[in-house]
């Protein structure tokens, strides 16, 4: 004697045993989609382009700007680069120099240059805004 009730639930497991074969394929796509880093911007020179929004400061007094940057965006969770990066041997051993920082965050990529006469050129990589921008140096800058 059969009510239906036996062929309604094995149609109901066929549904569930698909979806949950289906899952670990659909969670890692998922994943990945979720995960993806935002890709690398071209290495900032310092120039407004397509790929960086631009801005300047005036004359700071400090000459650790750079260092300063570079620790602050390191606590704050972002990765660093250093930008125009030389060594040189001399009597005490190598020095090492560069122009500029670069900070890949969370929240974007900002880039800092040294320019003449003690002015930063500060680069955010696009699509960003300089409210944006301000925030992530803001943020950076609390760290």
């Amino acid at each position: 004697m059969s009510n239906g009730v036996g062929k309604g639930n094995a149609a109901v497991r066929f549904r569930l045993s698909s979806f949950w074969n289906s899952l670990p394929l659909w969670a890692l796509i998922v994943g990945c989609a979720a995960g993806r880093p935002r890709p690398n911007p071209p290495t900032f020179t310092g120039v407004e382009t397509s790929a960086w929004l631009v801005q300047e400061t005036a004359p700071v007094e400090r000459n650790d700007v750079l260092p300063a940057f570079k620790a602050a965006a390191r606590n704050y969770g972002c990765s660093t680069e250093e930008l125009g990066s030389a060594s040189s041997a001399n009597i005490v051993g190598e020095s090492r120099s560069y122009y500029g920082i670069s900070a890949s965050c969370e929240e974007g990529t900002v880039a800092l240059i040294t320019l003449e006469g003690g002015r930063i050129r500060i680069g955010c990589a696009q699509p960003t805004t300089r409210e944006s921008c301000d925030a992530l140096l803001r943020n950076i800058s609390q760290r």
